[in-house]
């Protein structure tokens, strides 16, 4: 049976995370996250048959050692559908139409 949060990433044409860490005590959000990110990135086009954009996270680690420790609290991403800013929040970071309903 799939999710509620997985249909909604497959029905979504752009996903994005912004600022969250998902740090020990946020593990209560990790499994819906996992099926919303999941849903998103298991095909390329909604089920309306709209073109996916890669998914965007953008985060303020300071090093690479703080972006090594994103991707592995963030393990179950598809890094290779995925675009990571990782440093810092100030960009122009493209996530104008972002939207949970686009």
């Amino acid at each position: 049976m799939i999710s509620s949060y997985a249909k909604v990433g497959h029905h979504v044409s752009n996903l994005g995370i912004i600022g969250f860490s998902l740090s020990e005590h946020d593990s209560y959000i990790k499994q819906p996250l996992y099926g919303l990110i999941n849903g998103f990135q298991e095909s390329n086009v909604t089920g309306f048959g709209i073109e996916k954009m890669p998914m965007k996270i953008i985060d303020c680690s300071k090093n690479f050692s703080e972006t090594d420790c994103l991707k592995e609290r963030y393990s179950f991403v598809n890094w290779k559908k995925t675009m990571l800013n990782a440093n810092d929040f100030t960009k122009n970071h493209d996530m104008t139409y972002f939207s949970i309903f686009n």
